[in-house]
């Protein structure tokens, strides 16, 4: 196994005040590896990660990242969350053309997801996939209406005894 190399853009100290500043548990837990690694310069990745609890490749992935990014290595977050550059819309763009469109909707102008799909397609100028729009519905919270199990104003005796009564027949297999 190789030992662990760590370039000092902070000193201990440092380090030390920076663990202590962290809120979210994410940058903790990385900071606490920058830590380890400053204060054991000798151990081995197997070593910090069993007195750690944290993964040997966390471990590994982490140092590379501190050493090749230097002071600014927490700035770049590749987890979650929503990221503009990446969207074809905003979150306000977004809202805005739900709400136009809820009255489309509610008269039943607006049946299927393909009829929004194209008026998303059009806004966008650009062709998306149908799981964006299923996560579109999801993030404003629309749901897709479906029929209900049974009648509201059905009787429940009449459907028990249909269920009794109900002959199963056979079929041949083809």
């Amino acid at each position: 196994m190789r030992k662990i190399r760590l370039l000092e853009h902070y000193t201990v100290t440092d380090l030390k005040l920076m663990l202590e500043k962290q809120e979210n548990i994410r940058e903790y837990k990385e900071w606490l590896i920058i830590f380890s690694v400053a204060n054991n310069k000798n151990a081995k990745a197997k070593e910090i990660s069993t007195f750690i609890g944290i993964n040997k490749r966390k471990i590994y992935d982490t140092v590379s990242k501190y050493n090749k990014l230097g002071k600014g290595w927490r700035t770049i977050k590749k987890w979650g969350g929503r990221r503009d550059q990446n969207s074809f819309m905003t979150v306000e763009e977004e809202k805005k053309l739900f709400k136009d469109i809820t009255e489309d909707a509610l008269t039943g102008s607006i049946l299927t997801y393909h009829d929004l799909k194209k008026l998303v397609e059009k806004k966008i100028k650009h062709e998306v996939s149908d799981d964006y729009i299923w996560v579109l519905f999801k993030r404003n919270n629309w749901v897709k209406n479906t029929p209900r199990p049974t009648h509201p104003e059905g009787d429940v005796e009449k459907r028990k005894e249909f269920k009794k009564n109900f002959k199963p027949y056979w079929q041949p297999k083809r």
